[in-house]
């Protein structure tokens, strides 16, 4: 069971709980709205007469008397009221001083941010109960109890850790400086005039831990180098920047065309080599003279077809020396 809380009304400078990450959503249970008396004590009240040197006692019932109204607070079996871990994000409401949660998404359901502060170098929400203000002098949350006819709604705890409802009233006091005097002096006040609420503490992440600059959990802006590099930004799908669909068809249109172009113009310079260059034809098979040249001889006479013979080793082919018949 957590143990009483009043430690946050007795010093701005409350100590700190670490109360771990805050990064999913939290609605606290209806319970916690209640103004509950606390900082309570069972006393009897008493009067005395004084005759000459005699004291005279008289004693009334006790009653139980409390310092505070509070909400976020549970009654335990000794009739006294504690503060409510579920009235808490991941059940942190145990022990004293404010709960820092660390990183955040910020202020929980039926919470709300109510300044900003710095604390190791990261940007932090104060948070306060929907309905409440930062306390200037405390480190805490109040709320100033509004009297409907006289009275506020409240609870007080009785034994068991039962709760009972206590109606929150003015009190009417009433004195006279003489006695001969016909004037009366009356004023009414309250008991409670505010309601105190711890206050949490969220510490967004940062993308520097020197400036504090938030950045948004749900919204990523960089993918992260594996090498250990600067982010590499990651563009989003309706990025605007960039060349329009018609002309990045244009560009597709002039580079194929281009292409043709130098491809049509190698194909007619090798045409233009192969025939500038026409390979010569090679000699007949053996016993084909078509394809020789047909020589005569000085004397008139046909000596049949003349072989031709390689000059050099380059393929060209020269005539042998005339034949001539023996004179």
């Amino acid at each position: 069971m957590a143990a009483a809380f009043t430690t946050s009304y007795t010093s701005s400078a409350s100590t700190t709980s670490i109360a771990g990450p805050l990064m999913t959503a939290f609605t606290p249970p209806d319970h916690c709205n209640n103004v509950v008396k606390s900082s309570c004590v069972l006393s009897t009240p008493y009067s005395y007469t004084s005759i000459g040197t005699s004291l005279s006692y008289s004693y009334g019932d006790p009653v139980t008397s409390c310092a505070y109204v509070e909400r976020d607070l549970s009654c335990g079996s000794d009739g006294q009221a504690t503060r409510d871990s579920a009235c808490f994000p991941d059940n942190n409401g145990g022990g004293s001083g404010t709960l820092l949660f660390s990183p955040g998404t910020g202020c929980p359901g039926q919470w709300e941010m109510k300044s900003e502060v710095i604390l190791s170098s990261k940007t932090t929400a104060v948070c306060c109960p929907s309905g409440y203000e930062e306390h200037t002098d405390y480190a805490s949350c109040t709320s100033v109890i509004s009297y409907t006819d006289g009275t506020a709604p409240a609870v007080s705890c009785s034994s068991g850790g039962n709760t009972v409802f206590d109606l929150l009233t003015y009190s009417t006091y009433t004195s006279a400086y003489d006695a001969s005097s016909t004037s009366i002096y009356t004023s009414i006040y309250s008991t409670y005039r505010i309601v105190w609420a711890q206050r949490i503490l969220v510490a967004y992440p940062t993308t520097s831990a020197s400036d504090g600059r938030v950045t948004p959990l749900g919204e990523p802006t960089s993918t992260n180098n594996p090498e250990g590099g600067s982010a590499v930004p990651t563009p989003k799908p309706d990025d605007k920047s960039g060349l329009g669909a018609g002309a990045i068809a244009g560009i597709v249109v002039g580079v194929v065309g281009a292409l043709l172009l130098v491809g049509a113009f190698f194909f007619w310079r090798r045409r233009q080599q192969k025939h500038h260059h026409a390979p010569i034809p090679k000699s007949s098979p053996t016993g084909e003279h078509d394809a020789l040249p047909e020589f005569v001889a000085t004397s008139g006479t046909s000596t049949g077809p003349a072989q031709m013979t390689a000059a050099n080793s380059n393929g060209l082919f020269q005539p042998q020396p005339e034949l001539r018949s023996p004179r």
